[in-house]
């Protein structure tokens, strides 16, 4: 039995992929909020579930064992078909059922879901998970619960935003069947949450108000513990939006780890105008072995004209500075299909990336532009001439969703595949969207 049942919904990428190598660290915050406030809880990860296996006689079955009140599925832009099929399938055999919908997708999306779950959880979702425990107990109402919309009279009511709060306590990792994944001495955590840069293709600073959250220390440290001590932890990836955002705050996490004799090898995401010498040797003494550089275009306008505020010089000082450093793994990844992009563009794109490799980058990844709800790329679409394709959430890494003022769905996507991978070398690069933190 279990008061609530959290799923992260299945979708078309594959389980081996590393986006997929860990459990949902979202869908654990919010069930250790929930067990810090009484209420019993099963974490369940969808694409390992239904692993050759019917989805419908997969979620019966999940209903069945834990009887809960509420379901909540945690869903991404790429999951959104497939979400909405979960809750259709649930509706159809437990219509008593609470469904509520959470992620980065529901709440740029909210009315779009509230046709398929009861309520939306938007952003955030440690306070009004519990709150909406507390209302199906009856000690409250949904009017009075911020951050969260939901169906009252065929209407979508949307109560006002909720508060932006750290991430509070550990996740909870006793509930995630940490051995049923395919990496399972691989872990991500987060030392803080929120960015408050503006690219125009990202939802990050959207869905944090464009602040940024830290977390507190001895937690972050904790936590670290617990998954070296009780999981046997080898390889860490810190998924804060920049881990370098807070040099000062860099440094102690670094320092803390020395001090601590915590030994793991890590990985994190950095912006290029944030690293400098002396931060890259204390990452690199704290056992960073990979570092993941947004670079985006290696053309000065498209660059400028995706608001992510870097210059290409500095783009190659931070890629020589972490070799310098002595960073294993310098990743470097870029969007071809920018609103301005051209094949000039792209050409450059593809020179400057060559360049990054010289100087010390790994690994280049590349990806095709995709309008994310809640990014600036979607919200001015239309004035920025970009026309979406792909129906109903259809977003994949394999075919472009886009066709923009200068380049049509087709041109976009044969550069891609006849010119920038093969020109970079396939076995050097990696074809892949971001990282699923980024992908709407």
């Amino acid at each position: 039995m279990a008061d609530f049942l959290l799923l992260l919904s299945d979708d078309r990428l594959n389980i081996s992929s590393p986006e997929k190598s860990v459990p949902s660290l979202g869908l654990m915050y919010l069930a250790s909020a929930l067990e810090d406030n009484g209420f019993s809880v099963a974490i369940r990860d969808l694409r390992l579930e239904l692993e050759a296996r019917d989805k419908e006689d997969v979620l019966l079955e999940l209903i069945k064992e834990f009887s809960p009140k509420a379901v909540g599925v945690s869903i991404l832009t790429f999951s959104a078909a497939q979400a909405y099929e979960t809750a259709r399938i649930i509706r159809k055999h437990f219509p008593k059922i609470l469904l509520i919908a959470g992620g980065i997708h529901p709440t740029f999306v909210p009315n779009g879901c509230l046709g398929f779950f009861d309520i939306v959880v938007r952003g955030y979702g440690e306070k009004p998970i519990v709150n909406i425990g507390e209302y199906l107990e009856g000690r409250k109402k949904l009017g009075d619960i911020p951050g969260i919309s939901y169906n009252e009279g065929g209407k979508c009511v949307h109560n006002e935003s909720g508060e932006m709060t750290p991430p509070c306590g550990i996740p909870a990792w006793h509930l995630a069947s940490v051995e049923k994944y395919s990496s399972n001495n691989r872990f991500a955590i987060i030392t803080g949450r929120g960015c408050p840069f503006l690219c125009n293709y990202c939802t990050c600073s959207a869905i944090s108000n464009k602040r940024y959250f830290p977390r507190e220390m001895g937690s972050v440290l904790e936590e670290i513990r617990l998954l070296i001590g009780e999981y046997g932890a080898k390889q860490i990836t810190f998924l804060d939006d920049t881990f370098t955002l807070d040099r000062k705050r860099a440094i102690e996490v670094c320092r803390a780890i020395g001090e601590n004799g915590l030994h793991f090898g890590w990985s994190c995401y950095c912006r290029v105008d944030t690293v400098d010498a002396e931060l890259l040797e204390a990452m690199k003494n704290a056992g960073c072995k990979a570092i993941h550089f947004g670079v985006e275009s290696g053309n000065r306008k498209i660059l400028f004209e995706t608001r992510k505020g870097i210059t290409l010089e500095q783009a190659e000082a931070a890629v020589a500075t972490s070799k310098a450093a002595g960073i294993s793994e310098i990743i470097c990844s870029f969007i071809i299909g920018h609103a301005k992009d051209t094949e000039e563009t792209i050409v450059d794109t593809v020179a400057f990336a060559c360049r990054l490799k010289e100087l010390g980058a790994t690994v280049i990844t590349v990806s095709m532009l995709i309008p994310y709800p809640g990014s600036e790329v979607w919200d001015k679409r239309k004035e920025l001439g970009i026309k979406v394709h792909a129906r109903d959430w259809n977003f994949t890494h394999e075919q472009c969703a886009i066709s923009t003022k200068n380049l049509s769905r087709e041109n976009i996507e044969f550069l891609y595949y006849n010119f920038v991978l093969p020109y970079l070398n396939p076995k050097e690069v990696i074809a892949t969207a971001k990282h699923d933190k980024n992908a709407g």
